[in-house]
């Protein structure tokens, strides 16, 4: 088992696919040291019918990228709960969960006036409606992702 030779922790195994496919050009930028050209070039790659092909084959022999854990600044978001509302495109939510929790934060399945941030992705619901009549922050996917990644090392 690879996961097992690994000196540091490691995370889930992710498809290649799953990694590179719903990132957009905003991801990529977010990411300290990817700049406007490349964040380009990587959106059209990951977009290209020939990189499908080879996603699906990749798939067909369940290849899965295994991750070193990140190392993240602790408690950064100690103090903050977080709700999660719509489709999310970018994260899976478990993974948008387990990104807030490695920082700190709180995930509660209802709004209240306790409620630090809404994560608002697409076709959101009634927590989005309760949101705003609580007057909670709100955040879309694409802010959430930049408040993330401000707190990761590189």
């Amino acid at each position: 088992d690879i996961a097992s030779t690994q000196k540091t922790k490691t995370i889930a195994p992710i498809r290649l696919h799953d990694l590179l496919s719903k990132r957009t050009h905003e991801d990529w930028v977010s990411i300290r040291g990817v700049g406007e050209k490349s964040a380009e070039s990587l959106v059209q790659w990951a977009g290209d019918t020939r990189t499908e092909k080879l996603f699906e084959r990749l798939d067909k022999v369940d290849l899965r990228i295994l991750f070193p854990e990140v190392a993240t600044t602790p408690g950064k978001l100690t103090g903050l709960t977080f709700v999660l509302t719509g489709e999310l495109t970018r994260f899976t939510r478990d993974e948008a969960k387990r990104r807030i929790k490695e920082l700190g934060g709180a995930v509660s399945a209802s709004v209240s006036r306790k409620t630090s941030y809404v994560v608002v992705g697409t076709d959101p619901g009634s927590k989005y409606d309760k949101a705003q009549e609580l007057g909670v922050n709100i955040l879309d996917e694409g802010e959430f992702v930049k408040l993330i990644n401000s707190y990761y090392v590189a």
